[in-house]
């Protein structure tokens, strides 16, 4: 496999997840020892817990789709902007608690840093603000 750019790593992330490929996914493109930062998320590493919280999304939003509006990179880092959406159709597992499925339609941007070494992802920074998120679910003033 020939090494992509950090933008095309995380393009092709998304390519696999929207067709629930998760196998391919963590095994071509997501270093073993990644970590990943979230607001509203405990820090994670590696891929059991990483490949957890993205395959609990794909359950309670099948429809979830990501929409890149912009980004840079600069060497081994990609950092870009994008517009998630999708309904809320079963449980989402979190680390609060499980919250059953609402039927409403959901859609927050977010800012996030992907670094990669090796042509893998190392680390992923997310930064969106969770509260848009729960509002829209009914679950919090927003």
């Amino acid at each position: 496999m020939s090494k992509s750019s950090p933008a095309e790593t995380v393009r092709t992330f998304w390519k696999q997840f929207t067709a629930r490929r998760f196998d391919e996914l963590f095994r071509d493109h997501v270093a073993a020892d990644c970590e990943f930062i979230m607001p509203g998320m405990p820090p994670m590493r590696g891929h059991a817990p990483i490949r957890g919280m993205f395959e609990a999304y794909a359950r309670a939003f099948p429809d979830f789709t990501c929409t890149p509006l912009s980004g840079i990179e600069s060497a081994d880092t990609y950092a870009g902007e994008a517009r998630y959406s999708g309904t809320h159709r079963a449980p989402l597992a979190t680390p609060q608690g499980e919250i059953p499925p609402t039927g409403r339609q959901v859609s927050w941007q977010s800012a996030d840093i992907v670094r990669l070494d090796g042509g893998k992802i190392v680390s992923w920074h997310v930064y969106h603000d969770p509260i848009v998120i729960l509002a829209q679910l009914g679950l919090a003033q927003g």
